[in-house]
């Protein structure tokens, strides 16, 4: 507002002195004047405007659509409920909140059950810490099969390394998911105590993703959600 103001009272000045405006005391009172009320009013507005904007941009919040974050619950919900009658969007956000700190936390992103990414971005290498903030979009959502894919954007507060200091930094993370729907979630699944379905030994696929009994590589994609792919922006 002072920079707006100051501005104002500068260009009146000028400008009322080349078209012999007053004497100098009119000029100058004519000048504050100006700058009062309209420089005042042009600081204010464009004051707001960047409150706005810094509001609207809190930590990285301008990558999630407002219109798709109010409605993505409804639609993720009305599908699953075609085929899981017993669907609950809580527990499904917490799997997928759980999914994705998961492989960017581990050191091996490769051998969790959970993980079919292929090589992770080597910008998740410097994240130490996240946050969820409840602030989940969904892209897009397909079937292939009976495979379900959903693209979905979610929003974290991450702390992360940048030249020996934390930081801390806003990031949308977009990873799509795949099930297979036609294999309801047993009651009570954990990823930490999965069987394997050729020999029935027990396993953490937190862990690993080869059953340590007979070597078969276990598929989660049949039992609940895994990640296929994942994004950050930042």
């Amino acid at each position: 507002m002072t920079l707006s103001m100051a501005s104002v009272f500068i260009i009146t000045l000028f400008h009322n002195i080349f078209t012999n405006f007053r004497a100098l005391p009119s000029m100058l009172f004519n000048s504050f004047m100006m700058a009062l009320l309209a420089g005042g009013m042009i600081g204010y507005l464009v004051g707001d405007a960047r409150l706005l904007a810094a509001v609207f941009d809190r930590d990285g919040m301008k990558h999630i659509s407002l219109l798709k974050w109010t409605s993505s619950k409804r639609k993720i919900t009305n599908t699953m409920l075609k085929y899981d009658k017993n669907f609950s969007f809580d527990k499904f956000e917490g799997q997928l909140v759980a999914l994705v700190r998961m492989a960017i936390l581990a050191e091996k992103p490769e051998n969790l059950a959970c993980y079919a990414a292929g090589t992770r971005d080597a910008q998740f290498a410097d994240i130490l810490e996240m946050t969820y903030t409840n602030g989940l979009c969904l892209n897009k959502l397909w079937l292939e099969g009976d495979q379900m894919h959903m693209s979905i954007r979610t929003w974290w507060i991450n702390y992360y390394e940048n030249d020996g200091k934390i930081k801390k930094c806003g990031d949308c993370i977009d990873t799509v998911f795949v099930k297979n729907i036609s294999r309801q979630e047993e009651p009570g699944f954990s990823i930490t105590s999965v069987f394997c379905p050729d020999c029935g030994g027990s396993f953490d696929a937190v862990r690993q993703r080869i059953c340590p009994y007979c070597g078969k590589e276990y598929h989660m994609e049949n039992e609940s959600w895994i990640i296929v792919k994942m994004h950050l922006i930042r």
